[in-house]
């Protein structure tokens, strides 16, 4: 998983962009991306949205959240299907918007 800290005092929507490469060999039948987020360091984190690719080529995929929420912390968990399989994230990119986005 990765871990962005949003330390600023304002509700915000969310994008999560990520760039998921099959390679050569064995592909996971399936890779999640769970985006979650935490009040607090010592708080637990809340599921915001999930994204499931099936992995037949290169695919980037977005996690839109339109509902502002007042998270300071925010987590992208990746769950891959698929004994021995490889699959490479090669760009995360993470946006916060005032308003919807």
């Amino acid at each position: 998983y990765i871990v962005f800290n949003a330390q600023q005092p304002y509700y915000t929507a969310q994008v999560a962009t990520i760039d998921i490469d099959t390679t050569a060999g064995t592909n996971h039948t399936s890779v999640s991306a769970i985006l979650a987020g935490a009040y607090s360091a010592n708080g637990a984190y809340t599921d915001i949205d999930t994204l499931t690719w099936y992995c037949t080529a290169d695919t980037v995929g977005h996690i839109v959240n339109a509902t502002e929420n007042g998270y300071r912390l925010f987590k992208i968990t990746f769950l891959g299907v698929g004994a021995g399989a490889v699959s490479t994230i090669d760009k995360i990119e993470f946006k916060q918007y005032y308003g919807t986005p």
